[in-house]
């Protein structure tokens, strides 16, 4: 498909433009709600994570006196320690919070853009072609200093979008749920030892 850009004004480039940026923008929310619900499922599952490790601790030194128990809690222990790091370097809050910041600044645009377009009969072509180029290269220049958002993002925050979302699958979505299995077999292992 090409299209015919001798026939495109600049006002219709301004319009194509706002609705690309909005777009974006859209992909951006999600990807900071999403980053932000990663965030806040680490910190429930850490919190549980470690209130067991202590009663396995606890229980290793006090109560059962049984080396393999004592080996698990031990095993266990530096299971989430490790896990916890892993995590850490995730900056899950961080990069939410640069998302959040960015699709900002994408509004900024975006609103720099309509003001082009509510002032078009007052300025010359050249004039709004110029602020256009000014108000673009700040805008590209912005994209390039920030990760890129999923495609799920993508299609999630564009509900116009005619192309189907299909489930993703990721790994930050398969480790959280793997450990929420480590915590359930984990604390059976610890009630068959207390039964028996």
């Amino acid at each position: 498909m090409s299209k015919d850009y001798i026939s495109l004004n600049i006002k219709e480039e301004i319009n194509k433009k706002i609705y690309s940026i909005d777009k974006v923008r859209n992909a951006r929310i999600n990807a900071s709600k999403r980053l932000e619900n990663y965030a806040n499922q680490w910190n429930f599952l850490f919190f549980l994570l470690n209130v067991l490790a202590v009663i396995f601790v606890l229980s290793a030194l006090v109560l059962i006196s049984n080396n393999a128990f004592s080996f698990v809690a031990s095993c266990y222990s530096l299971y989430v320690i490790l896990l916890q790091y892993y995590i850490s370097i995730q900056n899950y809050k961080e990069r939410a919070l640069r998302f959040h910041y960015h699709q900002l600044q994408l509004e900024d645009a975006i609103i720099q853009l309509k003001i082009l377009i509510f002032n078009y009969y007052e300025y010359s072509d050249n004039k709004i072609i110029e602020q256009y180029k000014e108000i673009m290269n700040q805008h590209n220049l912005k994209l390039t200093n920030i990760e890129n958002h999923s495609d799920r993002d993508f299609l999630l925050g564009n509900a116009k979008n005619s192309k189907p979302y299909k489930k993703e699958v990721n790994i930050d979505k398969f480790i959280l749920f793997m450990n929420y299995f480590v915590l359930l077999c984990l604390l059976t292992y610890y009630m068959f030892f207390l039964i028996f």
